[in-house]
This record gives structure tokens, C-alpha cells and sequence, in this order.
């Protein structure tokens, strides 16, 4: 293995465990080999927890969506024709 690939010996055996216990992480719906090490309790400590830069949107913000949305659906609808914006 050491010839042919860079992984260490370390994370191997820890892609073995995923790979031998992959039928009880397809319960849990992991997507990621990352995922997968840390639903199995092998995650390397040295590594940080991923964390998503994108931000959460909130009910408030989910019924503030779905009101515009809306609103411009009714808009759409009183146009003559019905094309809204478009001609």
C-alpha cells in the first residue's frame, strides 16, 4: 500500500472500518467519509469538525419566503395575459 498510495497507515485502517461497517452507516444516511468516521467514533482528534459558512434560515425566514413568493404568483396572475414581467 505504502507504493501506491499516500494514505497513512492510520487513516487505512480507518477507511477499513468504514468500509466494513458501511451497511450500518447506510441507516444513518452518512455522506461523507468524514461523516462516516465520526458516526463510528474514528475521527482523527487532531482533525476540526466541518463547519458551514452558509447561514441557517430560520421559520421566519421560510414564511417571509413563501409570502413573496406569493405575492408574486397573485401579481403574475392579475397581469393581462397572465406573462408578468415579460411582454
Amino acid at each position: 500500500m505504502k507504493a501506491n498510495t499516500k494514505v497513512s497507515r492510520a487513516n487505512a485502517y480507518r477507511y477499513m472500518d468504514v468500509a466494513q461497517n458501511w451497511s450500518c452507516l447506510d441507516s444513518l444516511n452518512v455522506e461523507t467519509i468524514s461523516d462516516a468516521l465520526v458516526a463510528l467514533g474514528k475521527a482523527d482528534p487532531r482533525t476540526k469538525p466541518a463547519t458551514s459558512n452558509l447561514p441557517t434560515l430560520t421559520e421566519d425566514d421560510a414564511e417571509y419566503t413563501l409570502k413573496i413568493a406569493a405575492l408574486a404568483e397573485g401579481w403574475t396572475r392579475t397581469r393581462p395575459g397572465g406573462r408578468g414581467w415579460f411582454p
